[in-house]
């Protein structure tokens, strides 16, 4: 006669992570006799493991995060879209958002991926970085003070790549932050607003 298998408490807590997809409606007190049923209940949990990993690489090329990190004075000056530009005066579509903060107030990578643009000017964005993440998304900062990248560079999320200034066109120190995808312009805003760092967190939480 064959003995019941008693799930181990990791088992059952991992089991209860997933029941929101079906794979046990009560994940507490199992006991399993049938060796068929544990070989399918053991695939079912290899699978749920995989998307849970793609999940989670997916996340970490996503700018989901802030570019300046809460414990600094964070504030969105000029938002995205039509607004009159502060040096001409004119109306123009503002294609990404300025932080004001204070000069130096350093400044993360809002997901991993690599550096295809760097450059030093006084004109125009100033100083400048782009990075270009996965499935045709990229992020730019604009009228940085200090760069601490190159060219080519692999970056990973939340990594520092400089400080906030005011080098370009820029009447007062903030960070100009961009999103692209597939060379559109998109709102930052909806990316920050997200709360996909928060899911992120929780499935590093359970590993």
């Amino acid at each position: 006669m064959k003995q019941p298998l008693k799930m181990t408490v990791i088992s059952i807590l991992f089991l209860f992570f997933f029941n929101g997809i079906g794979i046990l409606s009560n994940p507490t007190n199992i006991e399993l006799h049938d060796e068929i049923k544990i070989t399918e209940l053991s695939q079912h949990i290899l699978d749920s493991i995989a998307i849970v990993n793609k999940y989670k690489n997916f996340l970490i090329f996503f700018p989901t995060m802030s570019p300046i990190k809460n414990k600094d004075s964070v504030n969105i000056s000029s938002g995205f879209g039509w607004r009159k530009h502060p040096v001409s005066h004119k109306n123009k579509f503002h294609e990404g958002i300025d932080i004001m903060t204070k000069l130096g107030t350093k400044i993360f990578a809002t997901a991993s991926g690599k550096i295809i643009k760097f450059q030093r000017s006084k004109h125009g964005y100033g100083n400048e970085i782009v990075i270009s993440h996965t499935n045709g998304i990229e992020t730019l900062y604009a009228h940085l003070n200090s760069i601490y990248v190159k060219k080519g560079q692999e970056i990973k999320k939340g990594q520092l790549i400089g400080t906030v200034g005011h080098s370009g066109n820029a009447t007062g120190s903030h960070l100009h932050y961009e999103v692209h995808v597939n060379g559109k312009c998109q709102d930052p805003e909806f990316y920050l607003n997200s709360h996909s760092d928060a899911i992120l967190l929780a499935l590093n939480q359970n590993k």
